[in-house]
């Protein structure tokens, strides 16, 4: 299984690739490897590796990102994150990211929503320009554990927004997410999944179609022993 899961993912610009010439669908493909681990009781960190790429040059994005969950409570959590990045211009960025989260597994359901507000500053280093970008975001989603099974399916919609003085909030996008989870080894856990990113101002409109194959490896930490 892990094979075939990273034969997919060397072979997902490939398959982008072909699709070239509809030139009218902004296409991209999404990939990233993370290392997480338990800190504290309720505390986890991760460091996340990512590439995002596309048929249009501007569409190119490669970061690094440093994140922490921290279980408040069972069933809330708060996540702050920190992304240092790279974009097509040459643009250097770095995006600020806290979140707070809820989940609940009813069964085999697992139901989720989380507020979470970012603040991406972009340094175009050719001009020395600086500019300034901030989004509230939204998101609910459903997944399902399918007995016997190691693809378990889930699907969220997220609400982007931002403030400014003319209206009070103006949607700026609708993401609408499919993915399964893969369960590859004891510590390796694997995603493949697909976005449509839908643009109000043109009446929910495709915008950009993602396809994408995540990666994630949890640290196991060693128990302490009495000397």
């Amino acid at each position: 299984m892990f094979r075939k899961s990273i034969l997919l993912a060397i072979l997902l610009p490939a398959l982008l690739s072909g699709l070239q010439a509809q030139d009218s669908l902004n296409i991209g493909a999404w990939g990233s490897l993370a290392i997480s681990t338990k800190l504290l009781p309720g505390l986890k960190i991760s460091l996340e590796a990512a590439a995002r790429t596309g048929f249009q040059p501007q569409d190119h994005t490669f970061f690094g990102q440093f994140g922490a969950k921290w279980q408040l409570t069972k069933h809330i959590y708060l996540s702050p994150r920190l992304r240092v990045g790279y974009l097509y211009g040459p643009t250097v960025f770095q995006r600020w990211f806290v979140a707070l989260g809820h989940s609940f597994e009813p069964e085999r359901f697992t139901i989720t929503s989380r507020l979470a507000f970012q603040y991406r500053v972009s340094h175009y280093t050719d001009f020395d320009v600086h500019m300034h970008r901030d989004h509230w975001r939204w998101r609910s989603g459903l997944g399902y554990d399918i007995p016997h099974w190691k693809a378990d399916p889930e699907v969220e919609i997220e609400l982007f927004a931002k403030l400014n003085r003319r209206q009070p909030v103006e949607m700026d996008l609708l993401r609408v997410k499919l993915g399964t989870e893969l369960s590859l080894y004891d510590h390796l856990d694997g995603k493949l999944f697909t976005l449509w990113d839908l643009d109000p101002s043109s009446g929910f409109g495709l915008d950009r179609l993602v396809l994408g194959f995540e990666l994630g490896y949890k640290l196991a930490r060693k128990a302490k022993t009495e000397s």
